[in-house]
């Protein structure tokens, strides 16, 4: 086609595949996270009856910035450059923002809804009529998304990403929050 050589025309057909698949992954990635937190959120509405104000208040705040977040960074994938092709194609005419600091700063509001619903849940579970050690295993299994908090605090402090790293980073996020909310209860442990 442009003169060059079959297998390097082949190897930029693969890195442009790449780079389009890479940026719809990025979407998916985006509202799964939404969704994952999102059905954490109406577990605790569900769980959590109560009538504590502050407590429905703060779940449905919490709601809110996971579904702007979503769908910031879904919209943010999908228009990284203008036109939408240059994603996978820098020859065309356009700009693209610097994906880097876009994938840190959609880490930073990942990082404070996922502790805000770390702890949201902590003192409704300390007031439970519930044996000490049930109390604890509940906390640990609330905890446990210290590990997603600690995933994307790495991601914002990050110098550079590579597909494969970014891809096995987003990757180890989701399966930890889905994880989280997958635990089994102690009562079902013990049958």
């Amino acid at each position: 086609m442009n003169g060059l050589d079959p297998a390097v025309e082949e190897s930029l057909a693969e890195v442009k595949f790449v780079q389009a698949s890479f940026i719809s992954w990025l979407a998916l990635y985006g509202a799964s996270v939404a969704l994952s937190k999102g059905a954490i959120l109406l577990l605790y509405l569900r769980v959590f009856t109560t009538n504590n104000r502050w407590f429905t208040i703060a779940v449905r705040v919490i709601g809110f910035f996971v579904s702007a977040t979503g769908i910031t960074t879904i919209v943010g994938s999908i228009f990284q450059c203008t036109p939408i092709a240059r994603n996978w194609d820098q020859n065309l005419p356009g700009k693209c923002i610097d994906k880097l600091d876009f994938s840190r700063y959609i880490a930073i509001p990942n990082v404070i809804t996922g502790l805000a619903m770390l702890v949201l849940p902590l003192p409704m579970v300390w007031r439970l009529n519930v044996t000490i050690q049930q109390k604890v295993a509940l906390t640990a299994t609330f905890l446990h998304g210290i590990i997603v908090a600690n995933l994307d605090m790495d991601a914002c402090r990050a110098q550079q990403f590579d597909h494969r790293s970014l891809s096995t980073y987003l990757e180890a996020d989701l399966d930890f929050d889905i994880a989280t909310f997958l635990l089994p209860s102690d009562k079902q442990t013990q049958k």
